[in-house]
């Protein structure tokens, strides 16, 4: 679960700088139920079924380790890894995860 991943990066990241990260983490989230399940921590009767990965998120916000952000789905970059996209959003999202047209090493010319 991605709460689980945000927690083990953290701590990967304290190891090396040997400080506390002061901020919470910003997870961005497109689906509204889920959201407000996580903020409100609060179950009903619908949601008795929903397990303990829950409820660690819920743990991990009160925390400040994690804070749920909304992202709209069009403008959401993961559908680049689960989704079929057309070439303006593929090149849309590619660029919002670091990549800028680099070409790689250029390549070698020879006699």
């Amino acid at each position: 679960m991605a709460a689980q991943e945000v927690q083990w990066i953290r701590s990967i990241l304290m190891e090396i700088d040997e400080t506390t990260i002061k901020e919470a983490t910003k997870m961005y989230i497109d689906n509204s139920g889920a959201m407000e399940l996580a903020r409100n921590d609060k179950m009903s009767k619908r949601s008795n079924h929903i397990d303990i990965r829950y409820h660690h998120l819920c743990q991990c916000i009160t925390d400040k380790e994690i804070a749920v952000k909304r992202v709209a789905s069009v403008e959401n970059p993961a559908d680049m890894f689960t989704k079929p996209l057309d070439k303006v959003k593929f090149t849309k999202f590619k660029m919002v995860g670091g990549d800028h047209g680099h070409q790689g090493a250029p390549s070698e010319v020879g006699c």
